[in-house]
């Protein structure tokens, strides 16, 4: 890599860092315990994702998504401020400009951990091949970095509250935290795999059924866009766990219309007669 392109990576990399820690900002300032959890989290997910795509680092399958909920959830969801939302009148005073300020500041961090963890580990391409422990680690050595950005774009001081309950925050409690996320995400992966196997059974029965056993034209009646699944294919409506609507479309088919399905029709019968 020469200098400009290296420049060019670190320049939209932190304008990724500074746009979504602007968002996480707004995503504390949600006056509901809990909700505002989830849209921070979303946010540095998305940012996550971002910084992925701007560093040729792999980001494509719901590991990876679980990985970084989970690392953000779980920092975000020990820091206290979350639940003064929930007493009535002060919370509500002192809760949200203290949950909108380590929003900010763990977002900014996470996006520079993040920087901080590819460059130290340049063989890893994948984010799911992150070890959780080190890169929650330097989540928790950036939080003084954070800090300083958000006193220059806030132009105040940090509360020093919210900063010493950020850097008392253990990032070793929070790696059994995402752990048994990402096992109850495989856990729930391999339920989803065996419903999504007895559905493609269902209806290659079906399927086989209405088509007499003709392999060739129900293979190219799942592969094919019909008028029911607005230009989709049945395979592609299928692998989303929807079996019922091709099941009833096999229906339509077999009882109905097969044209309406831009299925040809067998006609031989009708020119025999």
């Amino acid at each position: 890599m020469n200098p400009e392109q290296k420049y060019f990576l670190e320049r939209e990399s932190e304008r990724a860092i500074t746009k979504y820690t602007t968002y996480a900002m707004g995503g504390g300032a949600i006056p509901v315990p809990l909700l505002d959890i989830a849209a921070t989290t979303a946010i540095q997910v998305a940012m996550i994702k971002r910084l992925c795509e701007i560093n040729g680092i792999e980001y494509k399958d719901e590991q990876s998504t679980a990985l970084i909920s989970a690392i953000a959830s779980s920092f975000i969801g020990k820091f206290a401020a979350s639940f003064v939302k929930a007493i009535p009148v002060i919370g509500w005073i002192f809760g949200i400009p203290a949950q909108v300020v380590a929003s900010g500041i763990l977002t900014h961090a996470t996006g520079k951990a993040f920087m901080g963890y590819i460059g130290a580990n340049k063989s890893i391409k994948k984010v799911r091949d992150f070890n959780v422990s080190e890169f929650m680690s330097r989540i928790k050595d950036n939080v003084d970095g954070g800090v300083d950005y958000l006193k220059d774009t806030l132009g105040k001081n940090v509360p020093d509250k919210v900063v010493d309950k950020l850097k008392n925050l253990n990032p070793e409690d929070s790696v059994q935290d995402v752990e048994q996320k990402l096992q109850d995400l495989a856990k729930e992966r391999e339920v989803n795999k065996k419903s999504d196997e007895n559905q493609g059974t269902e209806v290659e029965a079906f399927g086989r059924k209405v088509f007499k056993n003709n392999e060739e034209d129900f293979i190219l009646w799942m592969n094919r866009p019909n008028k029911l699944s607005d230009g989709r294919t049945p395979k592609e409506v299928l692998a989303e766990g929807r079996s019922h609507e091709v099941i009833s479309w096999l229906n339509v088919l077999s009882v109905v219309n097969p044209e309406y399905l831009d299925i040809p029709v067998d006609d031989s019968s009708s020119k025999e007669k």
